[in-house]
């Protein structure tokens, strides 16, 4: 992920890792998913994967691939996409580089009962 300059995906968990790990850009295909089999599918909201990727990514279309490669620069050279993924991370990640300490605060205390 680290030698790629952009993602195109579709839908998928990864598109989260690679933007909030390397900050590049991500264009994504039909995001179009069936939710029955989730436990997601009764919420009456879009998700926030969704909402967010349609802010912080470009959706690519039949009718970019001609001008693919100014499309692509287009994502890369964007501030605004930039900012949105900030946005995006710091919403996603909380306590970044002390989850591990949370997590076992969070066990001991579970098992002293304190």
């Amino acid at each position: 992920m680290k030698r790629a300059d952009i993602m195109i995906s579709d839908f998928s968990g990864i598109i989260f890792d690679y933007t909030f790990l390397c900050d590049k850009p991500v264009m994504y295909v039909n995001t179009d998913m069936d939710l029955r089999p989730y436990d997601a599918y009764d919420l009456n909201k879009k998700l926030w994967q969704f909402e967010i990727l349609e802010k912080m990514g470009i959706k690519l279309e039949e009718k970019d691939f001609g001008q693919i490669k100014t499309v692509i620069q287009n994502a890369s050279d964007s501030p605004e996409l930039a900012k949105q993924r900030k946005i995006a991370k710091e919403t996603a990640w909380m306590f970044e580089g002390h989850s591990g300490e949370k997590i076992a605060d969070f066990m001991i205390s579970k098992v002293t009962g304190n």
